[in-house]
């Protein structure tokens, strides 16, 4: 029997070089994205999620899949009130 492991972890630190909120993927292609919002949040393709730090070779294609991917997450989450964002960061 496997180990559950989440998809993604949300991480909103106020003592990082980089500003963030940041977002880490657990699965392949592991590695931590950014997100950045497109102006009033009406759905989740107002926010845009990048790779920032990337540990797995990945293509293009697997990239732009978890980006999309972690989008919808954030908007979901947002929505549901499971994480909260600082403001500031935006």
């Amino acid at each position: 029997m496997g180990r559950n492991y989440p998809r993604f972890l949300f991480s909103d630190p106020q003592n990082t070089k980089s500003p963030g909120p940041f977002i880490v993927h657990t699965l392949f292609p592991r590695g931590i994205l950014t997100i950045k919002k497109d102006g009033p949040a009406k759905g989740w393709s107002d926010y845009t999620v990048y790779f920032i730090e990337l540990f797995d070779e990945a293509t293009i294609m697997e990239q732009q899949k978890v980006e999309t991917a972690a989008a919808e997450w954030v908007y979901n989450q947002l929505r549901s009130g499971d994480i909260v964002m600082n403001p500031s960061n935006f």
